[in-house]
């Protein structure tokens, strides 16, 4: 089943529903999926047999919490663009500090440090793909599968640093 849908909706809600963006960011300081003001906004999108408790449910409420904090979708995983940002603060060490504080983050702690960065970015005025975004959170806030998350926390590792190696070469 394909998101894009869901991120197109989200990027409609932001042209034409500045109401319904302000809801969605407040939900952010609900734990996902239990704001009843965002389930019009998000529950179109979710299969009607998916777990109210489920990683994917979950990662929608998320996706659209942040997508409304900072509305500007690109093709850069999020990853990249906390790399882009490391680079352009010159290896700042606060930005590398969040971003570890990501990575350490398990499904319960997750949704703070990853509106942290979303803000930094958005204050930089850096996209994000929402969409892997979205897939990537129903991997991480999927307590059953373990070893998706270790190798999810790997590639955004690899893709943060990759960036900054990049950079560095380049100097």
């Amino acid at each position: 089943m394909s998101d894009q849908p869901f991120v197109d909706h989200l990027q409609r809600l932001s042209q034409s529903n500045r109401g319904a963006l302000a809801e969605l960011r407040r939900s952010l300081t609900f734990a996902p999926g239990t704001a009843p003001r965002v389930f019009p906004y998000v529950e179109p999108f979710i299969a009607a047999d998916e777990h109210p408790d489920s990683a994917r449910r979950q990662s929608h409420y998320l996706v659209a919490g942040l997508f409304a904090l900072h509305p500007k979708h690109s093709e850069m995983t999020l990853a990249k663009a906390m790399g882009v940002l490391y680079r352009k603060q010159e290896q700042s060490p606060s930005i590398e500090g969040r971003f570890i504080a990501l990575l350490e983050s398990d499904g319960e702690t997750l949704a703070e440090p990853l509106r942290h960065c979303v803000t930094l970015l958005r204050s930089h005025e850096l996209a994000i793909d929402y969409q892997r975004l979205l897939w990537d959170l129903a991997d991480w806030l999927n307590p059953t599968r373990p070893e998706a998350l270790d190798k999810l926390r790997r590639r955004w590792a690899s893709d943060f640093y990759r960036v900054a190696a990049t950079a560095d070469s380049n100097d």
